[in-house]
């Protein structure tokens, strides 16, 4: 994770899990309802684009589990990241990122010697 966090640095998908993102109430949206799986990145970029001051916690908060509804809705989940990061970053630029997404995942699924999707 990078040290000074924008929400620029999501374009290639989740940095921090929902559950170790800590954001002051006052600039906090709502959840998205319009998202079933994707609604955490959305949140977690508009909380970034509302924030005047980001800190870094270099101790993890806590420990993130493979295997959840994004992984399971796997299709799913990726056609909500590509919507969310569409409204954020533009189609044509998401399109790119997502080339090189997919490109992470089949390294990932490499190195664990797994199947991701």
């Amino acid at each position: 994770m990078p040290k000074n966090l924008t929400w620029k640095d999501f374009k290639f998908g989740m940095l921090i899990c929902h559950q170790a993102f800590i954001c002051k109430k006052s600039i906090a949206p709502f959840f998205s309802l319009e998202y079933q799986l994707s609604s955490d990145i959305d949140w977690e970029i508009k909380c970034l684009k509302a924030a005047h001051k980001i800190s870094y916690m270099p101790e993890p908060m806590c420990h993130y589990l493979m295997g959840g509804a994004s992984v399971k809705n796997l299709k799913r989940s990726w056609l909500e990241r590509f919507q969310v990061l569409s409204v954020h970053f533009g189609f044509l630029q998401t399109i790119m990122n997502h080339i090189v997404i997919i490109f992470r995942g089949i390294r990932f699924a490499y190195k664990k010697g797994e199947k991701y999707w």
